[in-house]
């Protein structure tokens, strides 16, 4: 047992003061045991930095501070320092973990938002696509029944598709299809979509050179009876993109 350094009375290995004279008494770490869990700490503090920040460091920092109340309890018990040095890596192996989520999620909102304006506008050259052929559909049914499209009017295309908006001015989206009757045999329709002009153009069959054709056009303007005549092709894949000289 050691000696009190003031009265050198014998004083028990694991008294924190001398029972003769109350001097406290200092004891070496690493005499006798090491507490287990201050290794742990470290061992999982360190690993929290290379693996996995949040996880490992909260066990580092969950075990060194019981192993720090197990060592004040036996002061002759080792392991002290290794459990302040799990803890102190611990808290900092969690706010580096919090650093990296943060990173994360914010690299994962800006791909997501770099990505949605593409997403985005293939969409709605879909949705105009889709529009136009609903729309046109809508006016062969009206030309069947009257055979002529100068029949095919605004209202009676509302009625027969209420979902669009039918208009002689131009198309402001997908949504939007624009209307021109060229005469009896002939009738075309424009919908914008992201960036460009959308257009179907349908001609009797009985007429020559009837059928249906498909134009796109870049322009700020997307009008049914401004389609150039050399945009129109057998399909929308087809079709060149133009770009519009007004």
């Amino acid at each position: 047992m050691p000696n009190c350094t003031r009265c050198g009375n014998e004083v028990d290995a694991r008294a924190l003061a001398c029972p003769n004279c109350g001097e406290r008494v200092w004891h070496r770490e690493g005499r006798g045991r090491r507490e287990p869990l201050a290794t742990v700490s470290l061992a999982t503090a360190i690993a929290g930095f290379v693996a996995c920040p949040l996880v490992g460091s909260v066990v580092a920092v969950a075990t060194g501070a019981r192993a720090l109340r197990t060592v004040r309890r036996d002061p002759t018990m080792g392991g002290r320092r290794a459990a302040v040095a799990g803890v102190v890596l611990g808290v900092l192996g969690i706010a580096w973990g919090i650093v990296l989520a943060w990173s994360a999620v914010g690299f994962l909102e800006e791909r997501e938002a770099r990505r949605a304006p593409l997403v985005w506008g293939a969409a709605a050259d879909r949705e105009a696509q889709s529009s136009l052929r609903n729309g046109l559909t809508s006016a062969k049914t009206i030309f069947t029944d009257e055979e002529t499209y100068e029949s095919v009017t605004l209202d009676t295309m509302r009625m027969m598709e209420p979902a669009l908006t039918f208009l002689e001015g131009p198309s402001a989206g997908p949504g939007e299809v624009s209307i021109h009757v060229v005469g009896p045999n002939e009738i075309v329709l424009a919908a914008r979509g992201a960036t460009e002009c959308f257009a179907i153009r349908d001609v009797v069959e009985r007429v020559a050179g009837g059928g249906t054709t498909y134009a796109r056009v870049a322009s700020e303007t997307c009008l049914a009876s401004e389609v150039p005549e050399e945009a129109w092709a057998a399909s929308w894949e087809e079709a060149v993109t133009l770009q519009d000289e007004g």
